[in-house]
């Protein structure tokens, strides 16, 4: 099973943990939004189960169209 999956909300493509049901990452990027969900899958990050204090004041995990460290990869 996946432990990630992208979801399409309007123009925005969300990154979504299936474990924890929380929002990883984002982007208006398709490709980006995949991207990262691969580097995820691929072992980076906490293996489907990021600590929900990771993602406190972002509602939606990481903005992959900002220019931050966060949102390299």
């Amino acid at each position: 099973m996946k432990k990630y999956q992208i979801r399409r909300h309007g123009n925005t493509f969300k990154v979504l943990e299936n474990e924890t049901k929380q929002y990883v990452a984002e982007s208006s990027d398709r490709n980006k939004a995949k991207k990262y969900m691969k580097h995820l899958e691929d072992g980076c990050g906490f293996g489907g189960n990021t600590p929900t204090f990771l993602m406190a004041g972002r509602r939606y995990g990481v903005n992959l169209d900002k220019k931050t460290p966060a949102a390299t990869y």
